[in-house]
């Protein structure tokens, strides 16, 4: 009987270490492919530039509630999940699609969503595809470009979020901050 315990114990250790072990971040392409970035202490985040509308095809009920879901995502998504990741550095960013880098931070991030994977219903895995470019605010040149896919599940506590189109969206913008962030540590 304790070895059956034991077995059982051991694969679901198994299972848990494999499932935190898989990617929630991809590169599909970048230039350069080493980015100096760890230097800059105020970094301005641009927006998120998700369709508004799209809102019938990820299933909210009007524009309005999808264009106020793009604007968490961004103010109370993306930036808080980067100001978290990066403790020590200034993170200021768009507060509307309309508001446009002004000089506020000594590196500005651009991000454009190419692919938002529409899928709806719980239990669904999806990804998001976004092309990042980080352009040095003094100068305004381009630093670093890369194309990347973020997935839709994320370390637990946070997995259980992925049951619903939104809370697969809040993880996916949650790993991006979080690859983000790891070429600015």
């Amino acid at each position: 009987m304790q070895k059956k315990i034991l077995l059982c114990v051991t694969v679901f250790a198994a299972v848990v270490f494999l499932a935190g072990c898989a990617s929630r971040f991809s590169v599909l392409k970048e230039n350069p492919s080493s980015p100096k970035l760890s230097g800059y202490k105020s970094i301005y985040v641009g927006w998120l530039n998700l369709d508004e509308n799209e809102w019938k095809t990820y299933g909210y009920e009007s524009k309005n509630t999808w264009v106020t879901e793009i604007r968490r995502n961004n103010v109370e998504g993306l930036q808080v999940y980067l100001r978290a990741e990066l403790p020590g550095k200034a993170v200021f960013g768009a507060q509307s699609k309309d508001e446009t880098y002004g000089g506020k931070g000594a590196l500005f991030i651009k991000c454009k969503v190419i692919y938002l994977e529409p899928t709806t219903g719980a239990f669904r895995d999806a990804s998001l595809t976004v092309d990042v470019e980080f352009i040095d605010g003094k100068s305004g040149k381009s630093l670093y470009t890369a194309s990347i896919v973020t997935a839709s599940f994320a370390p637990f506590p946070r997995n259980w979020k992925g049951n619903s189109f939104d809370g697969r969206l809040d993880n996916e913008i949650f790993n991006l901050a979080w690859g983000i962030a790891a070429w600015l540590r």
